[in-house]
């Protein structure tokens, strides 16, 4: 009841095999991720692009639930293509939704890994979240780019404090 699951970038558009294989490879393991999350009614989130505000494009596999919310697309980055929009909680009362629901702990998930998942999560440490990143759960167009984000997620001071680095299966609720 004090953690939400953040779902981002998984969409049609993007994700497959012509433009992102790397993220067609994290599906499973975030599917088993977020069946857990729903069977110990976690709080779960998706991200989704701009043309998209009910969610329809979310990829088959993680599709939304009744009852699940979408993070709308950043306010101030409205007009950035999809892959450009980047902290979730930038422009957008994320924080606030959170804080409402007495959430304290945030696993972050997702494509294009450098932007979403790197600033979400690293945004949500400093605002006080401890935040878990299972390194299967997300992907970029190169391996250097979630490399690079574990990286810097494990050695970036006031970030590194409260982010833990995981793989799916290590999720206990």
């Amino acid at each position: 009841e004090k953690t939400a699951l953040l779902v981002m970038g998984f969409v049609d558009g993007s994700c497959n095999m012509e433009r992102r294989p790397r993220c067609v490879a994290t599906i499973p393991a975030v599917k088993k991720l977020l069946e857990g999350a729903r069977a110990h009614d976690v709080f779960v989130m998706f991200s989704v692009p701009t043309n998209d505000p009910t969610g329809e494009e979310i990829v088959e596999q993680l599709a939304k639930l009744p009852g699940e919310e979408l993070i709308p697309p950043n306010g101030p980055n409205k007009f950035l293509p999809f892959d450009q929009d980047f902290n979730r909680f930038e422009g957008l009362d994320l924080d606030a939704t959170l804080r409402g629901r007495g959430i304290d702990t945030i696993i972050t998930v997702g494509t294009q890994v450098q932007t979403a998942v790197l600033h979400t999560a690293a945004e949500g440490a400093l605002r006080g979240f401890n935040v878990i990143v299972p390194v299967d759960g997300m992907s970029g167009d190169t391996l250097y780019s979630e490399q690079y984000t574990a990286w810097h997620l494990a050695n970036t001071q006031r970030v590194m404090q409260r982010v833990t680095l995981t793989s799916v299966d290590l999720i206990e609720y």
